[in-house]
């Protein structure tokens, strides 16, 4: 199946052009705090000592804005059935933001958009992905792996939007026969 840019888009614009144009047309105006966002926001990218924050790591993606977006990505994480929130010692995700809410005083609204817009951000890593294995750029079978998120991604930001229209999900896997041979190397 051709990516992006190596075939024509499926009838009325793939699932992430749709989902780009809702967030567009529905974005809530930012949160009047404008602080450090990670941009990967999640308890295994921080270090604790004595219960404070003692290092954060993975900063790719840091910069200054609106805070509730690394919010939108905690709660993505959240609501994954296997992961964070599979930990004994998680906090269920309203307590969480309950708390985070008392610590830094930011209130936190348009829940929403803001997974929308995390679903988003990750749908487009998952194509990067595809494409960098469609090219021959990469042979890593994650990326192979998280290609088949990019549709049930867009799929979840459409459904935080309240979208539900039936979309084909357009090109945005590696074709099977690169998928073939990098499964062939691996055994």
């Amino acid at each position: 199946m051709p990516l992006p840019g190596r075939g024509s888009p499926s009838p009325g614009g793939p699932p992430a052009e749709r989902l780009h144009r809702a967030l567009r047309e529905s974005r809530p105006a930012p949160c009047p705090n404008v602080t450090l966002v990670h941009g990967d926001a999640k308890p295994g990218n921080f270090a604790f000592s004595g219960g404070e924050v003692s290092a954060v790591f993975d900063w790719e993606m840091t910069t200054v804005g609106d805070p509730l977006t690394d919010i939108g990505r905690l709660e993505m994480l959240w609501m994954q059935p296997v992961g964070i929130n599979s930990h004994p010692a998680a906090l269920p995700i309203d307590a969480l933001l309950a708390h985070y809410e008392a610590i830094s005083g930011i209130g936190i609204q348009n829940r929403s958009w803001y997974r929308a817009f995390n679903a988003y951000k990750m749908a487009v890593i998952c194509l990067i992905g595809a494409m960098l294995v469609e090219d021959g750029h990469s042979d890593d079978q994650k990326l192979v792996l998280a290609a088949y998120g990019t549709a049930m991604m867009t799929k979840a930001g459409l459904s935080e939007l309240g979208i539900d229209e039936p979309l084909d999900d357009g090109p945005v896997l590696p074709r099977d026969e690169r998928i073939q041979q990098i499964l062939a190397h691996a055994t």
